[in-house]
């Protein structure tokens, strides 16, 4: 191969990266370039290979228990739930709604098409806002920090001590703790779909909550007196109750230590839920993975299913709950995490919607790392490309020195090595699909051979005659290119 070639080049520079000069190239320096680009392609490629089969593993692990929980799961009718469905996996659909909507008792406040009702409570206070520059010295030695103290006002719905700034003046001091009259709430209705009793624990995972206005007749009700509050305190504006720190004044003029009164609320409106079914109610499902039953502590924390003890929805385990290792946490939590099932989404989705949902959580991992398998792979190919032309020039006669060529042959070669890597990790579970892409990887290789053949415009031609007239003699032959007609 020509050392002066634009490929050679490249090469040589792509192995210098990191160095402070390429210097003069010696023919001893070349071949040790040649041979630390031929091991870094080796080592790329090896690499590559373990992601990306790695992935695919791990991918296939996904599937098989997607489809062993989808077939474990029943469609259960929520108008008409049958007992044989007792402590089995269901997927349930329908419109969750409350026959007596959550009510703040204290004020009064309620809406007849809410399941949940929030009350928050915000305090208009001081906040020291703290602001370090480090300042080194004259010769470059030792470091000084100087801090600002600012001050802000703010929404906040926390207490603020101002006891604890840096300047504690009358300036700048918040109400105490005493001043807050009213707490937030979280108010959750009894729910159910159809004859189902849906637990608060399933309910809470709505996440879309709306504002609620408050209204002045609602406001004309509430008897701030038993609060010790007056009324001439009290404002209410686009839908907002607030209340004065002191008396007088208006809801525009805001100062230090007013509070303000908002409401938020989750309205009735269709979901889907996949769970464990329980007399009426729903729990927690843990999917047994290795076909053993739930464990004794999961059957002791939602109930034996004897009707003796009352299901009670547990929270969530944390993600970080049980150790694995790094590569398992990539792509997904816990085993023990994932095929937990106590699930509600907003709308009528199906189970395998759901079910998909819950456990390719991560699916943007599996592209990430294909994408990345690929990419090891095409610089493997780059930089072993030295070696594949000369293995060319022996078996085709052909030396393709075009850097547009070899760039778009090593895009070549490495997808179709990838789609071979990934045809054969799948070649078990979707073999009509591994078979499919195998074929047309060989199809594509054979019809890039013909290509190769038809244009390389190469015919035998006998160009000597023999050098003696004995029994032996000597001709000589050689390719040459065919004229175009």
């Amino acid at each position: 191969m020509d050392l002066n070639s634009p490929l050679h080049n490249i090469s040589y520079v792509i192995g210098h990266l990191g160095s402070s000069s390429l210097g003069p190239r010696t023919i001893s320096e070349l071949i040790k370039q040649s041979i630390y680009i031929f091991l870094c392609g080796i080592v790329i490629m090896i690499t590559a290979i373990i992601i990306l089969w790695k992935n695919e593993r791990k991918r296939i692990e996904s599937d098989k228990l997607i489809n062993s929980i989808l077939k474990g799961c029943v469609e259960l009718d929520a108008s008409n739930p049958a007992d044989i469905h007792d402590d089995t996996l269901v997927h349930v659909t329908g419109y969750l709604s409350a026959e007596n909507p959550p009510k703040d008792e204290e004020l009064g406040i309620s809406r007849p098409d809410s399941i949940r009702l929030i009350r928050t409570i915000e305090m208009f206070q001081h906040v020291q806002v703290v602001i370090e520059n480090i300042k080194r010295g004259d010769l470059g030695f030792g470091e000084g920090v100087t801090k600002t103290y600012h001050f802000k006002k703010a929404w906040l719905p926390y207490h603020v001590n101002s006891s604890l700034f840096f300047s504690s003046t009358p300036e700048f001091t918040n109400p105490g703790p005493e001043s807050w009259t009213f707490k937030e709430t979280d108010l959750i209705a009894e729910t159910k779909i159809g004859k189902m009793i849906v637990p608060s624990g399933l309910v809470s995972k709505l996440k879309k909550f709306e504002p609620v206005a408050v209204t002045s007749e609602e406001v004309e009700h509430i008897n701030f007196e038993r609060f010790n509050i007056d009324r001439k305190r009290v404002f209410l504006r686009d839908g907002i109750i607030y209340i004065k720190y002191r008396t007088g004044g208006s809801a525009d003029d805001v100062e230090i230590g007013d509070m303000r009164i908002s409401y938020w609320d989750i309205k009735a409106q269709d979901v889907s839920i996949v769970a464990a079914k329980y007399a009426s109610s729903f729990h927690q499902y843990q999917h047994a993975i290795d076909n053993s039953s739930i464990d004794e502590e999961e059957r002791l924390l939602h109930g034996s299913g004897d009707g003796t003890r009352s299901p009670k929805p547990p929270q969530r385990s944390s993600l970080c709950s049980c150790d694995c290792y790094w590569w398992d946490s990539l792509y997904n939590p816990p085993r023990a995490a994932i095929t937990r099932f106590f699930i509600l989404y907003p709308g009528l989705l199906s189970k395998e919607d759901i079910i998909v949902k819950k456990i390719g959580l991560r699916d943007w991992v599996f592209l990430v790392l294909r994408f990345l398998s690929w990419f090891l792979m095409f610089i493997s190919m780059w930089m072993l490309f030295p070696y594949i032309y000369q293995l060319l020039e022996l078996i085709l006669w052909i030396n393709p020195k075009d850097l547009i060529v070899s760039l778009f042959s090593a895009l070549y070669l490495s997808l179709t090595l990838t789609l071979l890597l990934i045809a054969l990790a799948w070649l078990c579970t979707k073999p009509c699909v591994s078979a499919i892409i195998v074929i047309g990887c060989i199809a594509s290789y054979f019809f890039t051979l013909m290509f190769v053949y038809r244009h390389m415009n190469l015919s035998l031609i006998h160009i000597s005659e023999p050098t003696r007239l004995l029994s032996i003699s000597y001709a000589v032959f050689c390719l040459k290119k065919k004229r175009a007609h």
